[in-house]
């Protein structure tokens, strides 16, 4: 093998940053059809360095023009924001993973925080929408209360709940935190959804979870807390 073939062997599956000064495998370089090699001559490590460093300088620049660029053609940012999204599915989903395994504290109080901004703005709308639709809402509350009685009385008796709940921890199923002098007992999947009033289907709940959570789904809900990490 000449010195030549050799030379030209190494430019192909490696090269120098010429930022670093880095050696580095050709994958790890961004491409570039514009350059001989067919990839930049800075490593992705560099650029990304640069692109923070452009980004934070020209930030209200670079929004602006984002913005208009949007607003000229939507339809097609739109399609290729989709595309993209289906091209990197597989690697976004590996990189939220890891994300959030290595900053699991962030992740779960941005869990919380996403939950008590949707549990208000739930709030807000299920009570725009009794005040516009009083009779509707009547209904509903009755046929539910109807329900809810029904499946009461062939569950567990209040005496098999007070021995239950007298031997529980008081601590919040869903939260963690002591509720000894505030706790409630949920029904872990809600009677509306089709649970028992069984005691397997009971939870120690602190009032602000239990009304947050009322007819939820027990798993989304848990999810939103960042309890399914």
């Amino acid at each position: 093998m000449t010195a030549k073939s050799v030379s030209q062997e190494t430019l192909l599956h490696k090269q120098k940053c010429t930022k670093c000064q880095l050696v580095q495998p050709i994958g790890d370089f961004p491409k570039d059809s514009q350059k001989r090699t067919g990839y930049s001559p800075r490593c992705k490590a560099c650029k990304n360095v640069q692109s923070s460093a452009h980004y934070q300088a020209n930030r209200l620049r670079v929004l602006r023009r984002l913005k208009d660029s949007y607003s000229a053609s939507p339809e097609r940012q739109k399609a290729y924001h989709k595309e993209w999204y289906q091209k990197n599915k597989e690697r976004r989903s590996r990189q939220s993973k890891q994300w959030k395994a290595e900053n699991h504290e962030a992740y779960s109080a941005q869990q919380r925080e996403y939950a008590s901004k949707r549990t208000e703005q739930n709030r807000e709308r299920s009570q725009r929408w009794v005040r516009n639709n009083p009779e509707k809402a009547r209904a509903i509350r009755t046929h539910h209360n109807s329900k809810r009685r029904s499946k009461i009385i062939t569950g567990a008796s209040k005496s098999d709940i007070f021995k239950w709940t007298s031997r529980q921890r008081k601590i919040c199923f869903y939260c963690g935190k002591r509720c000894e002098n505030r706790f409630e007992v949920d029904h872990f999947v809600p009677l509306a959804k089709g649970g028992a009033h069984e005691i397997d289907n009971l939870r120690i709940s602190c009032r602000s979870c239990n009304r947050r959570k009322c007819a939820t789904d027990p798993w989304q809900f848990l999810n939103r807390m960042g309890r399914l990490l």
